[in-house]
């Protein structure tokens, strides 16, 4: 199994974001614009790159993690898709959990994301602080250069070390294999991709302003069989 393409990221040295304000926060791969040394004597000016140094956002996909469908990296179109991390809060009040996987159709500078997960969430009860809520997400892909477009499943799961998620029996629950979102919000293909590849970005909705509710990202990346 060969990596095509990966964050930075790990457990021991994750992409870290807080739900300061209520919105879908991206992560990055490292190291982040702030760790470059620039100024310092014997460094040189840095050097922006699509992928390293940038924290996606709303209206601008640099950092997103690019992939180049024609770069002769690929066996065939088919890959696997695999993002895992875990969510934090010290309170005991209700909080969500949604991660979110994206497609970029547009460009960079110009953004347009598609989710591809439909229904990814789970809710921690109230009167649980000092939770981690770990969660992992896996994507079977196709794609399809000829006809611009990346098709196929997704599935995940959350565990916890207490039965606090709302809804669960037991402190961790699956999303069954489905088939992913797609151009249109409905199950199907995302289409429209440029022909030389695309770009994902991975991040989490926070419900609601609450700095202490911090999420990790320990793993994205796109391998082949």
């Amino acid at each position: 199994m060969s990596v095509v393409a990966g964050y930075a990221v790990s457990a021991s040295s994750p992409s870290v974001i807080n739900g300061a304000t209520p919105a879908t926060k991206y992560f990055s791969s490292g190291p982040t614009i702030p760790q470059w040394n620039a100024g310092a004597t014997g460094v040189g000016a840095r050097v922006d790159s699509s992928q390293l140094g940038n924290i996606p956002s709303v209206s601008n996909a640099l950092g997103q993690l690019s992939f180049d469908s024609v770069a002769g990296k690929l066996n065939g179109g088919r890959v696997r898709l695999y993002a895992t991390g875990s969510n934090f809060s010290s309170l005991s009040t209700l909080y969500g959990v949604t991660p979110v996987i994206q497609v970029n159709t547009g460009t960079l500078t110009s953004p347009n994301y598609v989710p591809i997960l439909n229904g990814f969430s789970a809710t921690v009860s109230a009167g649980f602080p000092n939770l981690t809520v770990t969660w992992s997400v896996e994507g079977d892909l196709f794609s399809d250069p000829k006809n611009s477009l990346l098709f196929g499943t997704v599935k995940g799961s959350f565990a916890t070390t207490a039965n606090a998620l709302a809804g669960a029996t037991a402190p961790y629950f699956n999303m069954t294999e489905q088939l992913i979102l797609g151009t249109g919000g409905g199950f199907g293909p995302v289409t429209g991709l440029s022909a030389g590849g695309f770009g994902l970005v991975v991040g989490m909705t926070f419900v609601s302003s609450d700095p202490l509710n911090v999420s990790s990202l320990y793993e994205f990346k796109v391998v082949q069989d």
